[in-house]
């Protein structure tokens, strides 16, 4: 099956478009682009956002994913399909990506945990559009500027994940997008050349 997981990085307007998939999980502002078979809440600040576009695509048949590294008992009422049940080893937040097995979710940014929601229900090959990592600069095709954090996590957690998923998972491909600021590689990885 293929999926796609579509992040919020700049070059996910260009590509999103061109590639033919079987489900789509979103996360952020990838909601902007296009109605995802499945929209993932995974931080505390993305639980208002896109409020109106989000239970619009919600009545249409998207699927909303909460991370329960949020605290819904401060939205009652918030309408969610499924709760992802992310492992977190104590507050090591950073260092808890070591632990990912096939079929876990572990504590990640949200294309991360998509990414592994992908995998987890799955899929044989997976798109990776707008998810080229934090540079602490205009991370967002919406022109938000990421947090110097995210630049630090991108190099110590999220990437580090990402190569993790792909070495334990040989059977399914992984297509990425955009020029990506971390390493990932493998025989199971193909880059797609830069958009022009």
């Amino acid at each position: 099956m293929k999926w796609m997981v579509l992040g919020s990085s700049p070059s996910a307007p260009y590509y999103f478009g061109s590639i033919q998939s079987d489900r789509v999980i979103s996360s952020g502002d990838g909601i902007l682009l296009i109605r995802p078979d499945y929209y993932l809440v995974n931080e505390y600040n993305a639980l208002d956002r896109h409020e109106t576009i989000r239970l619009r695509c919600q009545a249409q048949g998207t699927k909303v994913l909460v991370s329960d590294y949020v605290d819904l008992h401060k939205h009652p009422g918030y309408l969610v399909d499924e709760v992802i049940p992310l492992l977190v080893p104590g507050e090591d937040l950073d260092n808890s990506w070591k632990r990912w097995e096939p079929g876990r979710y572990v504590f990640s940014v949200s294309g991360a945990v998509g990414l592994q929601y992908a995998v987890n229900h799955g899929a044989t090959e997976i798109h990776m559009v707008g998810m080229e990592g934090y540079t602490g600069g205009a991370d967002y095709f919406t022109g938000q500027i990421g947090h110097q954090g995210a630049k630090v996590f991108t190099t110590t957690s999220y990437a580090p994940l990402l190569r993790l998923i792909v070495s334990k998972c040989p059977g399914v491909q992984f297509i990425t997008y955009g020029d990506l600021v971390y390493d990932l590689s493998g025989p199971n990885v193909t880059q797609e050349p830069t958009h022009a």
